[in-house]
C-alpha cells in the first residue's frame, strides 16, 4: 500500500533522500511517486534542482541466477516479477520459461 506524504514539507535533504531512494528502487519515477504517494512533477522539479543525474536512476536488468540444488516447486508456489514499468505479474513456480517469456514480451510490447 502507497505512504502517503500529503502534509510533508520538502526540504532540499528530503527531496535528496527520496530521490535516492527513487533511484535505488528500480521503478520508473512515475511508478515510486505513486507507490509513495506523490506527485512524479515533484520529483523531477528536485531532481532538476539539486542537480541530480539521470545516470544516476538505476535502471532495470536481468542478473544471471545460479540453481545450486534442484529441487520440486512447492505445491501452490508461485513467482512474482516486478516490470519496470510498475506492473507485477505473478505465474506458478513450474511455469515453462518459454511460455513465461512469450508472456513478458507480449506485456511490455516486444516483438516475440
Amino acid at each position: 500500500m502507497a505512504s502517503r506524504r500529503y502534509n510533508k514539507r520538502w526540504t532540499p535533504e528530503y527531496a535528496a533522500e527520496l530521490l535516492t531512494a527513487a533511484a535505488q528502487s528500480g521503478l520508473s519515477d512515475r511508478a515510486f511517486a505513486k507507490h509513495r504517494g506523490i506527485d512524479p512533477r515533484r520529483l523531477w522539479w528536485w531532481r532538476k534542482r539539486l542537480g541530480h543525474k539521470e545516470a544516476e536512476q538505476t535502471k532495470a536488468s536481468f542478473v544471471e541466477v545460479a540453481v545450486r540444488s534442484p529441487s520440486a516447486p512447492a505445491a501452490g508456489g508461485r513467482v512474482e516479477i516486478l516490470l519496470s514499468n510498475g506492473r507485477i505479474v505473478a505465474a506458478p513456480l513450474d511455469v515453462e520459461p518459454s511460455k513465461l517469456g512469450r508472456l513478458l514480451d507480449a506485456i511490455e510490447g516486444r516483438p516475440c
